[in-house]
């Protein structure tokens, strides 16, 4: 049997007490350059996607999960649509 000392789990209490940072990236926009050189404060970029475009959540480069945009609280807030890599499975 081959060695998998590498694939030990993390003890829970120690992974929930792990802190990372996430990304939520809305959809890619191209810009010219003119457009860019452009941007003063106060502008506004109108985005081709709408309120239930896909939104990924990232960490790390990888992708955790796909999300649509939501509000709580009177927030900005996503919600989760589909997990990359649900529990149990690597």
């Amino acid at each position: 049997m081959a060695n998998r000392d590498h694939e030990k789990q993390m003890p829970a209490n120690l992974m929930h007490a792990l802190s990372i940072e996430m990304e939520a990236t809305a959809p890619h926009r191209d810009m010219s350059l003119r457009e860019i050189v452009a941007l003063r404060p106060g502008t506004v970029l109108r985005l081709t996607s709408g309120p239930r475009s896909s939104i990924e959540l990232c960490s790390g480069g990888r992708r955790l999960a796909s999300a649509e945009l939501a509000q709580s609280g009177g927030k900005f807030a996503v919600r989760i649509v589909n997990n990359a890599n649900p529990r149990g499975k690597r």
